[in-house]
């Protein structure tokens, strides 16, 4: 850490909900699926000014090579989010970010791909 941020490492287990609902002319398919997907990354925060901080981390997971044999398919995952949180009192303050989420798996009997992306505002309160 320093007097202005810090950088460091982060260790998370991150709950992952899909449900994913098709329609189309000739029928419909429905995909509901939660599982914990363990991550671990970097994170940041430098304070530009006193009231003013930007915050980044980049949080992943992959299936280790060894497991993918034993599972019968592959995964991985990561998290990128970068933000800024202006502080208006020393209790509130405001959020603005951008972030990357993407999920990959594989089995033998089905793939998907899911990625979303863009960018977030919101509040910040704190006791």
């Amino acid at each position: 850490y320093f007097s202005r941020g810090f950088i460091g490492a982060s260790l998370n287990v991150k709950m992952t909900h899909v449900n994913v609902d098709l329609r189309s002319p000739i029928g419909r398919e429905f995909f509901e699926h939660a599982v914990p997907i363990p991550a671990y990354g970097f994170a940041g925060r430098g304070y530009v000014t006193p009231n003013l901080a930007i915050d980044g981390s980049f949080t992943f997971f992959r299936i280790p090579d060894s497991l993918k044999q034993q599972l019968d398919g592959d995964g991985s995952y990561n998290d990128f989010d970068l933000h800024g949180t202006y502080n208006i009192t020393r209790n509130a303050g405001a959020q603005f970010g951008w972030r990357k989420t993407t999920v990959f798996y594989k089995t033998d009997a089905d793939t998907g791909n899911l990625g979303f992306k863009g960018f977030y505002f919101g509040g910040v309160v704190r006791y």
